[in-house]
């Protein structure tokens, strides 16, 4: 009797630890590609795009950012330019890539980062970050 009731025991904490696993993974919608890094929590994948001639253009809209993955030279300089294309209004914030630009609907401005010298940078929305708004700079 003492060792049924410890299997079932340890077999419950297996079931719970899979359950919590499952709760606490990320997820990615994607869009026809693959993710260069894994991001925390839920990303929209709208595509993956290098960098030409250190600059990269991305459209904000409701409530993703295109392309959602940005590759360019590990170090360099990279010129984004960002117009919100939503209803929405929307933010490019990265920490790591020290920016934090709101941008109403319809606007257009550009930002000078340094893409990290290996690795990878995510930027989000502030207002949207948890439906899935954000994405990353990724050092090749």
């Amino acid at each position: 009797m003492r060792r049924s009731r410890t299997t079932a025991a340890v077999a419950a904490i297996g079931v719970a630890l899979l359950l919590l696993g499952a709760c606490s993974s990320s997820s990615s919608k994607a869009a026809g590609g693959s993710a260069p890094v894994k991001l925390s929590g839920t990303v929209t994948d709208k595509g993956t795009k290098a960098a030409s001639g250190g600059s990269i253009a991305i459209s904000v809209d409701d409530f993703y950012f295109e392309p959602t993955f940005i590759t360019a030279k590990g170090g360099s300089t990279l010129k984004i330019t960002l117009h919100n294309e939503g209803k929405q209004t929307h933010t490019f914030t990265s920490a790591a890539l020290g920016v934090d630009k709101t941008l109403a609907p319809g606007a257009t401005t550009a930002v000078t980062v340094t893409v990290p010298g290996s690795g990878s940078a995510q930027f989000h929305c502030t207002f949207h970050v948890s439906q899935g708004m954000q994405g990353a700079v990724v050092a090749t």
